[in-house]
């Protein structure tokens, strides 16, 4: 069978039988169309571990730049064709596709002119600007599109994901492997002759350095938000139950009021379900600092949207989405490290970090951290041993220096 076609069928199985999020067809998509752009095979029995060898060495040398120039010529041929398929190249498509009658267009616009004319332009020539004949236009369109999505949105996470050097990180080269052994193991379940998952190792990976909050950075940072109006009393509830629960921002933004209001009322009982990675459910707990403070804030609300953290707004409808994003929560916790005078670079999963690390400073055994954390391999909970394991400590502190006058 053919490759390309066995690589759709394992992407519909990614997200029906294994339930993977659409974000995990898309990464594992893009990670493997770069395999077989590079391979330019037809048969999955041509993949062998020269081919293998090859691919990983062409990895290792590419560059930041190199990999943003494919993803533009992918989002480029996509987009020229999503393009003729959504509105055509001309007026008379655009029409076909919104009916001719204006009320059509406002149905799909909405009735606001200046609207419609952000949906489609004032004249055919903004619908040509925007929707293009040429790759040139499209090109313009996706990219800064196809930049974001691999290297994000500033030069700061260029360097975060790839190094000073623009050398893809051996984190990102594993993610590769790991999309491609997965794809092997899924044709190796249809029976189909290729080489076994295991004949593929991944790179060996520097051991990553944790970032948390000593006790008195802790407290600025918690006691930041000052005041009594419904932004103060949400932003200091979402510090203290980040720092409280150890969740990531993610699970933080999915939260309910509904899930986690009758648990917080209740003084014998602060603990509530969350659904983390991978659709795992597990068990966190809130302090009595962070019940105080979600009370105080959901006490202060005037509004009925379901969302525990919502944006601040003045007039809004029930059609509108008030929940809070989670680039929002990374600017909210950027400003009150900058307002407490932290120089570190403070991000959500700090606080995340600094969870993990109390437990274990005093005295809490790394299997419960772990579930605590979610986290499916204990080796993922085991970076924060090398900074809390107090025998150490004891250890240089009894028997270092003992010779010096």
């Amino acid at each position: 069978m053919n490759i390309r076609g066995l690589f759709n069928d394992y992407l519909d199985y990614l997200e029906i039988e294994k339930n993977r999020s659409i974000k995990t067809r898309e990464n594992y998509g893009r990670y493997l169309k770069r395999f077989l752009d590079f391979s330019k095979i037809s048969d999955p029995g041509q993949i062998d571990q020269d081919l293998i060898r090859r691919y990983r060495l062409w990895l290792n040398r590419q560059h930041c730049r190199t990999i943003v120039n494919t993803a533009i010529i992918t989002a480029t041929n996509e987009g020229a064709v999503i393009v003729r398929q959504q509105c055509g190249n001309n007026a008379a498509t655009v029409r076909q596709r919104f009916g001719n009658d204006s009320a059509t267009v406002r149905q799909q616009c909405g009735n606001n002119a200046a609207t419609m004319r952000q949906q489609c332009g004032n004249s055919a020539a903004t619908i040509r600007q925007r929707f293009g004949n040429s790759s040139v236009i499209v090109r313009q369109n996706n990219e800064g599109a196809a930049k974001r999505q691999e290297c994000g949105n500033s030069s700061a996470t260029v360097r975060q994901q790839f190094g000073n050097s623009s050398a893809i990180k051996k984190n990102t080269q594993n993610y590769h492997l790991i999309a491609l052994r997965n794809f092997l193991k899924y044709l190796a379940k249809r029976d189909i002759k290729t080489l076994p998952a295991d004949k593929i190792e991944l790179a060996k990976q520097p051991e990553r350095q944790v970032m948390f909050l000593e006790n008195d950075e802790l407290n600025r940072l918690l006691g930041a938000p000052e005041g009594d109006s419904v932004k103060s009393l949400r932003d200091r509830a979402i510090l203290e139950l980040l720092f409280s629960t150890g969740l990531r921002v993610s699970e933080l933004c999915g939260l309910n009021r509904d899930a986690i209001n009758l648990k917080i009322t209740n003084s014998d009982s602060g603990e509530f379900a969350v659904r983390g990675k991978g659709g795992k459910v597990r068990l966190v707990f809130v302090s009595e600092t962070a019940k105080s403070a979600l009370k105080n804030y959901l006490n202060k609300r005037g509004d009925v949207d379901p969302a525990l953290f919502i944006r601040e707004t003045k007039n809004y409808t029930k059609s509108d989405n008030l929940r809070l994003t989670t680039r929002s929560v990374e600017r909210i916790i950027s400003y009150y490290a900058a307002k407490a005078g932290l120089s570190k670079k403070i991000t959500p999963h700090t606080l995340r970090h600094s969870f993990a690390t109390d437990l274990l400073l005093n005295g809490a055994d790394i299997r419960s951290v772990q579930s605590l954390l979610g986290h499916s391999n204990i080796t993922t909970t085991q970076i924060y041993t090398h900074i809390t394991d107090k025998q150490l400590r004891e250890v240089h502190r009894e028997f270092h220096g003992k010779l010096r006058h």
